[in-house]
């Protein structure tokens, strides 16, 4: 396949890889401290370690992350740098962080 055709279907050396997150906030942390738990995952983990996040919340946060920086790829690293944040915030109760798979072609599960 060419390259151009490569870079336009994000194939072999163009491929972004990202990882999932999913996390549950206790039940004893009040509702109106719950989006600011939000907001401290994205201010405090997400965004400083040079990624993006979309998903949603709800009784268990699911989020889908993948480098901000254009065409490239999240790393291990910065995976494990937000297992490690969930892992030390006192208001989430469970955590997981999923490895990295294929941004645009790994739904298949």
């Amino acid at each position: 396949m060419k390259r151009r055709l490569r870079k336009k279907k994000h194939l072999g050396e163009f491929q972004g890889m990202g990882f999932e997150v999913r996390y549950r906030i206790a039940p004893q942390v009040p509702e109106t401290e719950r989006d600011e738990l939000l907001w401290k995952f994205i201010t405090e983990a997400v965004e400083p370690n040079g990624l993006a996040a979309g998903g949603g919340g709800g009784e268990e946060h699911s989020f889908f992350v993948v480098s901000a920086r254009n065409r490239a790829s999240a790393t291990n690293s910065q995976r494990l740098a937000l297992r490690e944040w969930l892992a030390k915030c006192s208001g989430i109760v469970e955590s997981e962080v999923g490895p990295l798979r294929d941004a645009w072609y790994g739904w298949d599960e």
